[in-house]
């Protein structure tokens, strides 16, 4: 799992969600978690008591998505 090179903290890919949400798929829960915003470090949203992400929050960073040419 990648790691933010700025805190060590677990790293998810955030997608647009709503307006004003950003959502990362969780690789534990097998769902997505809605957050604001925002890119940077957030308290773990995961419904499975196990998640190691319980402990440790992540950071989420924005996915860049690559546009094709249409040539």
């Amino acid at each position: 799992m990648a790691r933010s090179k700025k805190n060590n903290y677990p790293t998810l890919l955030g997608l647009p969600h709503s307006e004003n949400t950003i959502k990362a798929w969780c690789p534990f829960c097998e769902d997505y978690h809605v957050h604001g915003k925002m890119e940077g470090y957030y308290s773990a949203h995961c419904h499975l008591e196990t998640s190691p992400f319980k402990k440790t929050g992540y950071y989420i960073k924005f996915e860049t998505v690559k546009k094709r040419n249409s040539a």
